[in-house]
């Protein structure tokens, strides 16, 4: 089911230790570890002093060669004393389940809608050159003003849906019938930006795909405006 958020930041504002917290727990979800670093230094000493080349991990967070995700838990001390507009506990959700977010390490907490808007534009630039990004921009666009994507015979649906013609026309390709490349696409979103759910429509229960989170909805729908391409409806 969609996720339901519960403002924290406006009257009620979390403390350095609940964000902490909240942080470990989502890292524990994701299956994220923390260096073997001393924790204790503020946000201050992390960036202006020495100690950090003498206490804490050359980088703030690293990919070790079994393709786990390290934190050094400098950073999350770091992370934890960030003042952000948006809610601490979907932030930190973004940041550790998405790997491309997760290994940008504190730059992500100084922005996070920049970094997913840079996420997304940088998809779309891929995406003139490489077909399966091509396929994934148009898919989350698609999700973005359509709601959901219906799972059930989706690339056959697609391939003929007249909005998602118009939508993969701004790369100035017709080879629609790829649907091969259309469920690559799919699987390759499912679980990143993307996630399986069930539907009501009009009375019909469906498997869809949603986004996971309502900011990356909205920032993909602000960000594909940007591009002033027309879109029929």
């Amino acid at each position: 089911m969609p996720d339901f958020i519960l403002d924290l930041d406006s009257k009620w504002q979390l403390s350095i230790g609940e964000k902490k917290s909240i942080f470990y727990k989502y890292m524990e979800r994701f299956e994220i570890i923390t260096c073997s670093c001393h924790e204790g230094m503020s946000a201050l000493e992390f960036y202006e002093t020495n100690l950090r080349e003498q206490t804490y991990c050359d980088n703030d967070v690293k990919e070790l060669p079994n393709k786990t995700i390290q934190i050094c838990k400098g950073a999350i001390s770091c992370i934890s004393e960030m003042y952000m507009s948006t809610g601490f506990p979907e932030t930190c959700r973004l940041f550790c389940s998405n790997p491309s977010f997760t290994l940008l390490g504190t730059r992500y907490f100084e922005n996070p809608n920049q970094s997913l808007i840079n996420k997304i534009d940088d998809l779309y630039v891929e995406g003139l050159e490489n077909k399966i990004a091509r396929y994934q921009y148009c898919l989350l666009v698609y999700a973005a003003l359509k709601g959901y994507i219906e799972l059930e015979d989706a690339e056959n649906k697609l391939v003929n849906d007249a909005f998602f013609i118009d939508l993969f026309s701004i790369f100035d390709d017709n080879s629609l019938k790829l649907k091969r490349v259309l469920i690559e696409a799919l699987k390759k979103l499912n679980g990143k930006f993307l996630e399986e759910n069930i539907i009501s429509d009009s009375g019909t229960i469906k498997d869809a795909l949603l986004f996971k989170h309502q900011t990356m909805c909205l920032m993909l729908y602000s960000c594909h405006m940007e591009k002033k391409i027309p879109l029929k409806f």
